[in-house]
């Protein structure tokens, strides 16, 4: 687990709410303060849907890609919220990838590998996690995660320092 703090909140903003960079992961839980407090859940609501148009992913929670022009319409304008925090799980395609690299972990051993972004005292900051369905003292999974969302800020050039 690791958590960095982001240099440069515009750019990041862009990133965020505007631009598909975050599109490979799934929101679980959105919370935005500005002139009301916002609770927003990524969980999925499957009663909502006929049959025909029921979603193939097998997550229970929804793509940042659907909720995120939501979360954009509640934040933006001349001031900033006075808070938000989302926390991302990253996608199923992603996870695997990710595990092709660690030969110790299956997908029947990952519960999620979760983002959590808070703006709070006009710091931004991110923080990893990793959730478990084994007990295993291997931290190899965690520090893998940990590698891949700084090569994914380092990748979108988005300015940041480890905490």
């Amino acid at each position: 687990m690791i958590s960095v703090k982001i240099n440069n909140l515009k750019t990041f903003s862009s990133h965020l709410l505007v631009k598909d960079t975050f599109s490979s992961f799934l929101l679980v839980d959105a919370q935005i303060q500005t002139h009301s407090t916002f609770q927003i859940s990524g969980r999925k609501n499957p009663s909502y849907f006929t049959e025909e148009e029921e979603d193939s992913s097998p997550s229970e929670y929804n793509p940042w890609s659907l909720l995120r022009p939501i979360c954009y319409e509640i934040i933006k304008g001349r001031q900033l919220p006075a808070y938000f925090k989302f926390v991302f799980r990253l996608d199923e395609e992603n996870l695997r990838k990710l595990l092709l690299t660690l030969p110790d972990f299956s997908e029947k051993d990952v519960d999620g590998l979760y983002l959590n972004v808070k703006y709070e005292n006009g710091i931004l900051s991110l923080t990893t996690g990793t959730a478990l369905k084994i007990f295993t003292l291997d931290k190899a999974l965690d520090k893998a995660f940990d590698h891949f969302l700084t090569s994914f800020l380092e990748n979108y050039s988005i300015d940041f320092s480890i905490c």
